[in-house]
């Protein structure tokens, strides 16, 4: 005993050492000897039991926790675990009062106690702990029931997949364990945190006392564990790599809902649960966590799916439930909204939102319809959305009802794209389950309410735009309102369709009302006195016509979006000069008619520069939909669209009339950046459509648009010079002949007059350095860039001649500013723009020549001006941008290879290898490994912590072993050290993306030097004479390789990839493979080397076992490595068994080691 008092003493001195910095690690060496104790549980026992200081008993119990599945192993017998099990729970019980977070410590070491023997203990053992804990709920003692609720939690924590603590147990063990408790005891867990909840509402003091709400907060901790609980058998390989609980693991999104078996059905669709969850929101409606927990736990009831419904009667049985219960919420809410809300009616109306979104997305209209109360439900939503919507125009900074109405609008949204693609299956279940009137009259209804929020909508939007010119809020913030408000735009414009008659209407009717009242202040003698009420109706116009496009046309997100299938009904339904999906757009276009006025008139200074970009933003959507449209892509269509905007309409006309508008508004606005990147995106939208674009060739107008862009490119804004000479270059090249020719020698002409206007300036020497030069060598740079951008296999020829005239002067340019970052970049980035992004095979023998030349001679002039150089480079502050021109290079080199190799077979890249050296000349392999042994000196291990750079890096070198693998082998041994060296960098990258590819390269490297022992074997040449450097340094990768499995934290993501090199490297280094391994058990304590090589044994003898699989593959020649025949082991399915032995062998040495 007396041995344990001083024990007892030097630990409270420990623990408080570690809270000064001075004596930590005096303090921290105490504890971590006191865990090593071969008596450690009586004296965690002793200290727990005598110790007064609160931090004493914390780490005893963190100590006891630790080292528990050990100390429960060692037990001789089941009577003592047993023993061991009751002394924590008791232990628990009588000093319930200490501080929750050492009882959190003492119930999750009780968990552990009971998991350990969970797979072995007799079920009767098993179910009697169980029901005690349940017993122990039940107990008078407040703070009794809280440490009973505790342990309950920490159970669902270790036999849950995420949250299971770490404490050597094998993954077998971990993985069995959850699946028998699935089986067992979650269901009972489950009821019995019911039970407690239910109990704790029927006391009145749970509402007011921190004790009780403790109590039901970490009962609803419990449920929202289990409702959100991920079975074991969707989490086959997650516990491999077993870590303790990240700090906001009560954070973690919890959407991804479980399948519930079908034992759970008369449980979880009894409606007393749905009920008890929306009871505790009501009781706590101002107790922020509670009543938040309370509804996550709802939103994952209103996703509930799976063999816990019988059928469609059920779920419909259940949804009604769930909308009657949200009815009572909803009329409390607006309650709350109308008379004082709490602080928190923002999560309380954000969760409402969620759950109704939820129940749309899991159980559908066809099941929802036939809910008698879902009308009344809607009408409930919708009414909160328009309040919301309406409050957003309260002038509060604090306001909470912005983002409450866009998850609203999200909602509304979900419903109408439901309804709109519902499948037949799902009208005929619709019809089934609510009866024709039940459909009609939800039919009836949804039109109105939408309409409602429609409205509501654009209301709010104009009175927030005269709110704004009222406080003169207009200001450059440098976001657009698409930017800001894109998902709201989205959301409102699919569910005005719903109703699209009357909303277009009433969008028609204000524009329209706008547009008369802006004409009669441009005719007015005194313009000049109005500017406020023309930048009101200007920024009222503008939010209408964002609404109106994203109404009348969806994104053209890489596909020609389609006219909405119910504006093409409603088109059909109008008689021929009324309807609105033709006058909504001839409206907007008459008002950018009204905008497009002379440059220096007095109603240019009226115009809004805001305005003509929205009115060209339009164009440029709605034409995608609508110019040139074609019928064929449609079963029916409305003549009206046809007539208006068909090829044989007036499609030809309304192009014609928007070039003009295009020319004529560039001469007004040249000067305002955001215009002209707008009037270039109309030109690219355009060039989208095979149809718009034939008829752009076919027009003069087009022609004389070209020709005065080029004439004026000086005019242009930086920032749309690269993009307008691409879609310049992408249109003309569909022309043919003569006007081809034409085109491109016109665009030459002009791009190069302005690059010989500045560098043959007789004082550029002298004045190179300003900003207007450097700004101007820049812009020219960006339109060559624009022309590579728009290279494809019909005018590469070309434009590639046009570029190749300048590679010189380039590269002299860059010998020029090698001191000014900015301009370098955009030089660099032609030259990675020209073999990054295209297929160069098109190209002749002399086109190879000059871009190899080019690129050797970048490369050396580049390298000569670095050398010394400090790294604290980049074209701004920003962190990304520092290193930028290393990158550069690096993905230029990558690309040079992936152009010339990339999709070609194995022999294919012989052959081709073959060819270039017999006929002499610069190849690609000599220009990537100059540029290899010229840049790779300049990286640093410092440059590799930026994630682009060391992306970069690490793609060059997979590109560099999977087809010069042989090269790469004969690389100078300093160099090759690097570039492993960096390798390693990459796998300790923090992203895991970087940290895998590190590894394949790794992988890919090692089998090569594998496969050439195999090789070699005949001969008996050992691979450190014939390799030496490339052993040596696949030594050090294994060495580096096998520290990262066994000791350093391993992404989920990672293991695959570890796995794969792992054993590609111990297969090419056999020997050091066996002596690392010798080393690593050697230096762990006595008691882990048998255990630790045992596991290391399994993990060898299957890594033999499976290499013979590969050489017998490689012998036979289905395996191929390098020379573009690398593939990675883990597209291999003979590799699965080793990868389900290495994640198993993970769990066991990790846990094992993680306490030594």
């Amino acid at each position: 005993m007396g041995d344990f008092v001083a024990l007892q003493q030097q630990f409270e001195t420990a623990v408080v050492q570690l809270e000064q910095p001075s004596l930590r690690v005096q303090g921290e060496q105490v504890i971590k000897e006191f865990k090593r104790l071969p008596n450690l549980l009586p004296a965690c026992k002793h200290i727990l039991e005598n110790s007064q200081e609160v931090r004493a008993l914390f780490h005893a119990a963190v100590a006891l926790q630790d080292s528990i599945a050990r100390i429960y192993r060692q037990m001789p017998s089941l009577d003592e675990q047993l023993s061991l099990r009751q002394y924590l729970v008791a232990f628990m019980m009588q000093r319930s009062s200490l501080p929750n977070y050492v009882m959190q410590k003492l119930a999750q070491t009780a968990a552990i106690a009971i998991k350990v023997g969970y797979l072995t203990d007799p079920d009767a053992v098993k179910d009697q702990a169980m029901q005690q804990i349940a017993q122990l709920t039940t107990q008078p003692g407040v703070s009794q029931r809280l440490a009973s609720v505790l342990i309950v939690v920490a159970l669902l924590d270790e036999f849950s997949a995420s949250k299971a603590t770490p404490v050597g147990l094998p993954y077998d063990h971990h993985r069995d364990c959850q699946t028998m408790f699935e089986r067992s005891h979650q269901r009972f867990v489950f009821e019995t945190l019911l039970r407690l909840i239910h109990l704790e509402m029927q006391d009145p003091a749970s509402l007011t006392t921190n004790s009780h709400s403790m109590i039901v907060h970490n009962c609803l901790l419990g449920a929202e564990r289990i409702l959100s609980w991920t079975p074991a058998a969707e989490n086959a390989a997650s516990l491999s790599t077993l870590r303790r609980p990240s700090p906001n693991a009560d954070e973690e999104d919890s959407n991804d809902l479980p399948r519930f078996p079908a034992v759970w059905r008369d449980l979880l669709l009894a409606p007393a649960v749905i009920g008890l969850f929306f009871e505790l929101n009501l009781a706590y409606f101002a107790e922020a966590r509670l009543s938040k927990q309370a509804r996550r736990c709802l939103v994952q009831l209103a996703g509930l799916h799976g063999e816990v419904f019988a059928g469609p009667e059920d779920r419909r049985a259940y949804a009604a439930h769930f909308i009657e219960q949200s009815l009572k919420q909803l009329a409390y809410l607006q309650h709350a909204i109308a008379n004082n809300p709490p602080a928190n009616i923002e999560d309380h109306l954000l969760d409402m939102a969620q759950i109704g979104t939820q129940l749309l997305t899991n159980f559908k209209a066809g099941i929802l319809v036939g809910v008698p109360a879902f009308r009344q439900y809607l009408d409930g939503i919708g009414k909160i959305t328009i309040t919301c919507l309406q409050t957003m125009t309260e002038d509060d900074d604090e306001s909470w009802s912005g983002e409450v109405a866009e998850e609203l609008l999200a909602m509304w949204s979900s419903l109408v794209y439901d309804l709109e693609f519902m499948s037949d299956d799902d009208q005929r279940l619709m019809a089934a389950n609510a009866g024709a009137e039940q459909v009609a009259a939800v039919a009836q209804y949804l039109p109105t309410v939408t309409f409602d929020i429609f409205k509501a909508y654009v209301e709010v939007r104009l009175k927030l735009a005269q709110q704004a010119i009222d406080d003169d809020d207009i200001v450059d913030n440098h976001f657009k309102d698409l930017d800001l408000f894109g998902d709201q735009l989205m959301y409102i414009g699919s569910i005005a369709r719903l109703s699209c008659d009357k909303s277009l209407t009433l969008l028609g009717q204000m524009l329209v009302e706008r547009h008369h009242a802006l004409a009669l202040i441009f005719s007015s003698p005194n313009l000049s006195s109005q500017g406020l009420e023309s930048d009101l109706i200007s920024e009222q116009i503008h939010w209408l016509t964002l609404i109106a496009g994203h109404v009348l046309a969806d994104a053209a997100d890489g596909e020609k979006p389609m006219i909405p299938r119910s504006l093409l009904q409603l088109s059909l339904a109008m008689q021929q000069g009324n309807d609105p999906c033709i006058g909504l757009p001839t409206c907007l276009f008459n008002i950018l008619d009204l905008l497009t006025v002379e440059p220096g008139s007095p109603q240019s200074q009226a115009c809004s520069p805001l305005l003509v970009e929205t009115l060209l933003w339009f164009v440029q959507r709605w034409g995608c939909t609508y110019l040139f449209v074609d019928p064929s892509d449609y079963e029916r269509i409305s003549p009206s669209i046809l007539n208006a905007f068909g090829s044989s309409g007036g499609a030809p006309q309304a192009l014609n009339f928007l070039l003009d508008k295009i020319q004529r508004n560039f001469v007004i606005w040249h000067a305002e950046a955001d215009v002209v990147c707008q009037i270039v995106a109309v030109l690219d939208g355009f060039a989208a459509n095979k149809f718009t674009r034939d008829a752009l060739i076919q027009s003069p107008k087009f022609n004389e648009v070209v020709q005065f862009f080029l004439a004026n490119l000086e005019r242009l804004p930086a920032s749309v010079h690269s993009d307008l000479i691409r879609t310049i270059a992408y249109i003309i090249t569909h022309t043919s002949g003569v006007q081809r020719e034409s085109y491109f020698q016109n665009m030459s002409q002009a791009i190069e007059e302005m690059l010989n206007a500045v560098i043959h300036r007789p004082d550029f020497g002298s004045v190179y350095q300003s900003a207007q030069m450097c700004e101007q060598v820049i812009n020219i740079m960006d339109m060559y860039n624009g022309l590579v951008l728009a290279m494809d296999e019909t005018n590469m020829g070309p434009i590639f001649d046009m570029c190749a005239k300048q590679f010189d002067a380039f590269v002299r340019l860059l010998d020029l500013y090698h001191s000014f970052p900015e301009v370098e970049f955009y030089i660099l980035q032609f030259f990675r723009d020209l073999v990054k992004f295209h297929a160069l095979d098109v190209l002749e023998d002399h086109h190879y020549r000059d871009l190899y030349r080019a690129s050797m001679e970048l490369i050396r002039v580049y390298a000569k001006n670095e050398i010394g150089r400090k790294r604290s480079r980049g074209r701004g502050t920003d962190e990304e941008d520092l290193n930028i021109d290393l990158s550069v290079l690096l993905e230029m080199l990558a690309g040079l290879i992936s152009s010339e190799y990339e999709g070609l077979a194995r022999q294919d890249v012989l052959d081709r290898q073959a060819k270039t050296a017999a006929h002499g000349g610069a190849d690609v392999v000599q220009v990537v490994f100059f540029g290899v042994n010229e840049l790779i000196p300049l990286i640093t291990d410092d440059m590799l912590s930026f994630p682009r750079l060391c992306s970069d890096f690490i793609n060059l070198v997979s590109n560099l072993v999977e087809y010069f693998p042989n090269k790469l082998a004969q690389l100078p041994s300093e160099l090759l050290a690097g570039l492993v060296k960096s390798l390693v960098s990459g796998v300790n990258q923090p992203m895991s993306a970087l940290s895998v590819s590190a590894l394949r390269a790794m992988e890919s490297l090692a089998l090569y030097l594998w496969a050439e022992s195999i090789k070699h074997a005949h001969a008996g040449v050992d691979m450190a004479t014939l390799y030496p450097s490339l052993s040596h340094q696949m030594d050090y990768l294994l060495h580096q390789t096998l520290l990262m499995v066994v000791y350093k934290p391993l992404d989920s993501q990672m293991i695959e990839a570890a796995s794969c090199t792992l054993f590609a490297l111990a297969i090419a280094r056999k020997a050091t493979y066996q002596a690392l391994v010798q080393r690593l058990v050697a230096q762990q304590p006595p008691a882990a080397q048998a255990r630790l090589s045992a596991h290391f044994a399994a993990l060898t003898a299957s890594i033999e076992a499976h290499e013979a699989v590969q050489q017998t593959k490689l012998v036979n020649g289905s395996l191929q490595i390098g020379l573009g025949g690398s593939v990675t082991l883990s597209s291999s399915r003979d590799m699965v068994p080793f990868r389900a032995m290495f994640s198993r062998f993970l769990g066991d040495v990790r846990g094992l080691l993680l306490h030594m």
